[in-house]
Parts: structure tokens; C-alpha cells; sequence
């Protein structure tokens, strides 16, 4: 459990897809902020060969679209990434967490099926970015260029908004422009560090 393994507090930022994670940890970079996203992670495993060896072997192909086809029209095919990638990109966590050493009060880490892969016991908090489900659907399609259809079921494939909230220990809500989501982490930063000066 990293959460125990030092006096920083390990902070997970999760939330569906398109909901506005990255705007987040953005922001939080710039404050200063240290940010690990294991989305950036999960890119670096994909690219090993050893990696790309049992994807080419399971679907005979390394195109992310057509990987990402087969991981959301099937539960079993995802598993199976999730299964693979997985131990590899918390490794690559805690080489992360090791060089940045425990001089911060904070440091976040983007995960984004944090509760869906029961990782929420590594983190001393969990912050969950939600948005409504319509708005997070017309920002998927077109962010990715994709169909509606599949960007319903990788939607689906995540918890609900509602599951997330009752789960978090704070909720940030990304419903309207880009100064009110400001305004929000602002305030759950200062919340964040009243709650670390108790």
C-alpha cells in the first residue's frame, strides 16, 4: 500500500472518460503540483516489445483503434489487457513515486478506473471528476472521432457517476466552462490543505 509507505499524502484523481481528468491534473501541474498519469504509463508498457508480442499473438494486430474495438464489444477481451497491463504500470508508479521522494505534501496520480480495478487502497484520498453522462458522451465523439455506439459502451464499462460520489472522499463536477472547473479545483485544494494542516 503506497498511501502507507510514506508521510505524503497519495492523492488518486479518477473519473469517467472525457470527464475532464487531464484538464485537472493539468491545472494541478501548473500550481506545482507533482502528477503521475497512468494513462501516460500504460502508453510506455504498450510500446515494449514483450508487451506487443502477446497483443499481436491474442488479436494479430497493434492498431490502438482496432484494439480498442475489441476491448469494449467484449468484457472478457478487456479483462484480459486490464490483466496484462496492469502490474506493469503500477510498477512503473512506484519507480515513479521512489525518484520523487517524500518531500511533497501532495502527490496525485491519474487513474482512470481507479474503483473499477479496486485500486482506491493505495491512495490516503480519492478525488473523483465527474460530468454529466450526455456531456461526457459528445465530448468522447469527438475527442476520438468515434461512433456513439462505442463510445456508450466504453461509458458503460466505467462506474456511474453516482457509485463514484458515494465512494470519494472529494468530488470536483465539471459541468460548465473551463473558469468555474478552475474555481472548483481551487477550492478543493484548499480543502485539501486545511484538511493537511489539522
Amino acid at each position: 500500500m503506497y498511501a502507507k509507505m510514506r508521510k505524503t499524502q497519495l492523492i488518486g484523481i479518477t473519473g469517467g472518460i472525457a470527464s475532464g481528468k487531464t484538464l485537472v491534473s493539468n491545472y494541478l501541474v501548473k500550481k506545482g503540483f507533482e502528477v503521475i498519469d497512468t494513462d501516460e504509463l500504460a502508453r510506455e508498457v504498450y510500446a515494449h516489445s514483450s508487451i506487443q508480442k502477446k497483443i499481436l499473438s491474442k488479436w494479430k494486430t497493434l492498431d490502438r483503434r482496432k484494439i480498442r474495438q475489441l476491448v469494449f464489444s467484449d468484457t472478457k477481451n478487456r479483462q484480459w489487457i486490464e490483466k496484462l497491463l496492469h502490474p506493469y504500470i503500477w510498477k512503473a508508479v512506484q519507480r515513479h513515486l521512489k525518484l520523487l521522494g517524500p518531500n511533497h505534501p501532495f502527490i496525485f496520480v491519474v487513474v482512470p478506473l481507479l474503483f473499477e480495478t479496486k485500486s482506491q487502497y493505495r491512495f490516503d484520498k480519492v478525488v473523483s471528476v465527474i460530468c454529466p453522462k450526455t456531456m461526457q458522451l459528445s465530448r468522447l465523439v469527438k475527442r476520438d472521432g468515434i461512433s456513439t455506439s462505442l463510445a456508450k459502451k466504453m461509458i458503460e464499462s466505467q462506474w456511474t457517476n453516482k457509485k463514484k460520489i458515494e465512494f470519494s472522499d472529494y468530488v470536483i463536477k465539471n459541468s460548465g466552462t473551463k473558469s468555474e472547473l478552475v474555481q472548483k479545483i481551487n477550492q478543493f485544494l484548499l480543502k485539501l490543505l486545511s484538511e493537511l494542516s489539522d
